[in-house]
């Protein structure tokens, strides 16, 4: 019989060896010792750039590593199994009064998988998800068969497995940090895109930021990127959130249609200018909830985003993200040079938000912040899609490629970085430029562990 798995945009079609369930940590032992194969470790497989899959080699699937194993309220921090969803330890934390500290906008990425990425989320007070771990108890593959090995920040095999996308070691279980599960008050504002900067720039000289932050860019034909809308979640004092609501948000069932008729309509200026007022409309209506003290949502209600408009599929085109990090001070020259860009080439995008991450405090070998605070800019546009090198395999388009590159190239002239979990358009030269400690990486790279993206930038 022939496997074949994919990643959710159906991008990175591969033929496996074989694609074996790991239930536990016993089992994973197992399945390690038991195979000559490269190993891709799947987790929930959202990422774009087949950080997940290998041709011809053994896809552990981990999702069923679920378990929660052990919760301390008074240290506040959680233990679970690599393959538990943050969908999963929002229900054992919720009741608790609890939430996580860090961790993207949408709850259906593993822990494992997040870790792999060094995600980063809408606290704007916190770091990358490495400031976040207490302590990871991680597989290391060799020939005597597998290690178990428990490390901590700052241990060398630490920085190579954090942020380092399944290339050093299996992660098993992950103790994290978790706080409050506060309720927050939304506060909608739209303003320009300098005032917007110079904002960030101030509550990042004076530490004081929002419980919760994200910004979108105007994606607007009419405005592009010349003003933002601001959105800032504070605590309402002294209420605490217990009761988990169910998943997804108005907010993204609203932008999936919008991204539904943008992709129908990209072409057209006004549709898209319509798009932007419609968000800007929705958002600011909800400064008037609660006697107009603004929309109310536990901290753990702003994390459970559906990412479903993700898993749309189509055979001519792709829903593709990027995403750079700059410093705060070079906000206003980037957007604006980056924006000037996407016109140039008439990329059809589909959204644009900001969102603000601090310095890593011990970093890992492929960091994105190790030296300062950053300014995310998150891209989500369409790219018409081409013939891949292997036959079924589908690619984005050649014209996608120089944008995208030029825009890498744009980050790094503003002493800045782009993500690694999406798409790999960057040259084995844009990666080595952005990430100063990409050797250190490849030097930690376990032989039985592969995937495209190793294959590509740490072989």
């Amino acid at each position: 019989m022939t496997l074949h798995i994919d990643d959710l945009q159906g991008l990175n079609p591969v033929r496996l060896a074989s694609m074996p369930i790991a239930h536990s940590e016993g089992g994973m032992q197992t399945l390690l010792r038991s195979t000559q194969e490269p190993v891709a470790l799947t987790g929930s497989r959202h990422s774009q750039g087949g950080h997940t899959v290998y041709p011809n080699a053994m896809a552990i699937l981990t999702e069923p590593m679920n378990r929660v194993l052990h919760i301390d309220r008074e240290q506040r921090t959680v233990t679970a199994q690599a393959g538990t969803t943050w969908s999963v330890l929002h229900a054992h934390l919720a009741p608790l009064g609890l939430a996580p500290l860090v961790q993207q906008s949408s709850p259906h990425f593993t822990l494992g998988g997040s870790i792999s990425v060094n995600c980063h989320g809408r606290d704007p007070g916190q770091g990358p998800l490495a400031n976040n771990i207490v302590s990871l108890d991680v597989l290391v593959p060799s020939p005597a068969g597998p290690k178990p090995q428990t490390v901590t920040p700052g241990d060398a095999l630490f920085k190579a497995v954090v942020g380092g996308y399944g290339s050093a070691a299996v992660i098993v279980n992950a103790t994290l940090k978790a706080t409050a599960n506060t309720m927050l008050r939304q506060r909608s504002v739209e303003m320009g895109l300098q005032a917007y900067a110079q904002e960030m720039a101030d509550r990042q000289s004076l530490g004081q930021w929002p419980a919760l932050h994200f910004a979108w860019l105007n994606f607007s034909a009419k405005a592009l990127f010349t003003s933002v809308l601001k959105v800032d979640c504070e605590p309402v004092e002294g209420q605490v959130g217990t009761v988990l609501t169910e998943d997804g948000w108005l907010e993204i069932e609203l932008m999936r249609w919008l991204w539904e008729q943008h992709s129908q309509n990209g072409g057209a200026g006004n549709y898209r200018n319509k798009v932007w007022n419609t968000l800007v409309t929705w958002f600011k209506s909800q400064n008037h909830e609660n006697n107009g003290q603004g929309k109310q949502l536990s901290r753990i209600d702003w994390l459970r985003q559906s990412v479903g408009f993700t898993a749309h599929r189509s055979e001519t085109h792709a829903s593709l993200l990027q995403e750079y990090f700059i410093p705060i001070d070079r906000l206003t020259p980037f957007v604006t040079a980056l924006g000037a860009l996407l016109q140039k080439h008439k990329v059809n995008l589909l959204s644009s938000t900001v969102r603000v991450v601090q310095q890593e405090e011990q970093p890992s070998y492929l960091s994105y912040a190790p030296d300062q605070a950053m300014a995310c800019i998150a891209l989500d546009f369409e790219s018409p899609l081409v013939s891949g090198p292997t036959a079924h395999s589908r690619m984005p388009a050649l014209a996608t490629f120089r944008w995208v590159r030029q825009a890498i190239d744009l980050a790094l002239a503003h002493q800045g970085r782009y993500y690694l979990p999406y798409y790999g358009f960057a040259t084995r030269e844009q990666f080595r430029r952005a990430y100063r400690h990409a050797e250190a990486q490849r030097q930690a790279r376990n032989p039985q562990l592969n995937n495209l993206f190793i294959d590509v930038y740490l072989v």
